[in-house]
């Protein structure tokens, strides 16, 4: 089924999954564990096959986020490696290289076809009714009647939400509902930071920020098991780090 030519756009590969919600959501679970091996001789070779995956699954928000997991996590300033980087070049180019080399015309088409091909020109338009919905009541339309509010100014999108966790939270739960979701996501990157931008889970749940901007719903039940997980990872941290100044004044 992978190595079967697209029939159709916007094909998919008729494969059993492992995540609900389709290929898109199946690959990008994929480049997002990786974050999980980082530091690991495991990365590259994960990474790489996350990468394949993706590939063969057609899926763009994957791909790209494959290149944004190995940007947070290879190209760390607190903690720059040479050699890390250096590999991590090597093998972006390599899976470039492939795409380019090998019959992937439908894949490449997929990107060149951003906003006129039928999955993401819906997305687009969904997106382009968020500021009337919100300005009609800017207090929340209520959880999960984000998509049912922009269907009514725009027709049935056949869509079972908005593809954006920003867009989706401020029509869910208004301009307040969005002010505390970037200052969770705000204290996330702060405490990261004093985690050296290393912690595994921490940069699993950031590439789901990242990720959210073009999937997702903010309701998936794994990104608040990892944030409340790195939540405690940090917080046990900094008492052990204030322990230890204790003992040592």
């Amino acid at each position: 089924e992978l190595r079967a030519p697209p029939t159709r756009e916007g094909w998919k590969p008729d494969i059993p999954l492992f995540f609900a919600g389709g290929v898109n959501i199946e690959s990008s679970m994929m480049v997002m564990a990786a974050c999980l091996f980082v530091g690991r001789k495991s990365f590259f070779p994960f990474i790489l096959g996350a990468g394949v995956v993706s590939v063969l699954y057609l899926s763009r928000a994957a791909t790209l986020g494959c290149f944004v997991a190995v940007a947070l996590t290879q190209f760390n300033l607190l903690r720059l490696s040479i050699l890390r980087a250096v590999v991590a070049v090597g093998l972006i180019s390599a899976v470039i290289s492939w795409v380019f080399t090998n019959d992937m015309s439908f894949f490449l088409s997929r990107f060149s076809t951003i906003g006129t091909d039928s999955s993401s020109s819906t997305r687009l338009y969904m997106l382009s009714g968020v500021q009337e919905a919100f300005m009609r009541w800017p207090l929340g339309h209520g959880a999960g009647n984000a998509i049912y509010t922009v269907e009514t100014l725009q027709g049935d999108l056949r869509a079972g939400n908005l593809h954006n966790v920003f867009a989706q939270t401020l029509l869910d739960f208004g301009v307040q509902g969005l002010i505390l979701w970037i200052l969770l996501i705000a204290n996330h990157l702060r405490q990261l930071y004093f985690e050296k931008f290393e912690c595994p889970l921490g940069l699993y749940t950031l590439l789901y920020f990242v990720l959210s901007l073009i999937q997702f719903t903010g309701l998936e039940t794994f990104f608040w098991l990892m944030l409340g997980s790195f939540q405690g990872y940090h917080l046990r941290s900094r008492r052990v780090d204030a322990v230890f100044d204790a003992s040592s004044n």
